[in-house]
């Protein structure tokens, strides 16, 4: 992400692919493990979209990844709010979005993408798992890799927030759960209820209060 955004601030476009990171970093600043075996790269855009809307990149990026692991594995995976995608209930790619404001559309967008791939990922971090794993075998990182742009420019070369939407939705884990979401406005409790046409997860509390959230750290509370 730091190299991308030094070739950002120079005009270019393109990805910008690690085989391993010393400080890979997840949501709000965390700290994420990136050893060698995982597919870790980061795509520069320019996107056409309101400043408003931008946020629906992390869900489109979320929805290709899935689609290649879908095509190349036959994998189901689903898509947990905002940004990370599982299998079984585990974390197997996060997606991390970081932009530069414009004064309509962003100056340009840096998708980092983390997927496990080749590293035993379950030793270390019960909540995760990786490909190898899941399928018992080592996998090519570089089709997995052309499989994942394929699919985002696919979806960035005709963008359209309502197909991505649709698409997030019926790949969604989060909807219809209970959750526990900490947001830079607090931390709030309820109902994943829909996501939004920016993006924004609406939480439906235990009082009927409807809350909206943009950005934040989605914890699963209970099974649907």
């Amino acid at each position: 992400m730091d190299v991308a955004r030094i070739l950002a601030e120079e005009g270019k476009i393109g990805v910008v692919v690690a085989e391993k990171q010393n400080r890979g970093r997840g949501r709000r600043g965390r700290n994420w493990l990136s050893p060698e075996g995982g597919l870790y790269f980061t795509l520069i855009v320019r996107p056409e979209i309101p400043s408003k809307k931008a946020h629906l990149l992390s869900l489109a990026s979320g929805v290709a990844v899935a689609r290649a692991i879908k095509k190349e594995y036959d994998l189901s995976v689903t898509l947990k709010w905002p940004n990370d995608v599982l299998y079984g209930g585990r974390k197997v790619a996060g997606i991390l979005l970081e932009m530069a404001p414009g004064e309509k559309v962003p100056k340009y967008a840096l998708i980092g993408i983390g997927v496990n791939v080749n590293h035993p990922v379950s030793q270390f971090e019960s909540s995760g798992v990786a490909l190898c794993e899941i399928l018992g075998r080592r996998l090519s990182r570089e089709e997995l890799l052309r499989s994942i742009l394929k699919e985002l420019y696919t979806i960035f070369e005709d963008f359209s927030p309502e197909e991505v939407l649709s698409r997030w939705r019926t790949l969604s884990d989060t909807l219809g759960r209970k959750v526990r979401v900490a947001s830079p406005e607090g931390l709030f409790i309820g109902m994943a209820c829909e996501v939004d046409e920016e993006g924004a997860l609406i939480l439906k509390t235990e009082e009927g209060r409807m809350i909206r959230i943009l950005a934040g750290e989605c914890l699963y509370l209970r099974k649907a």
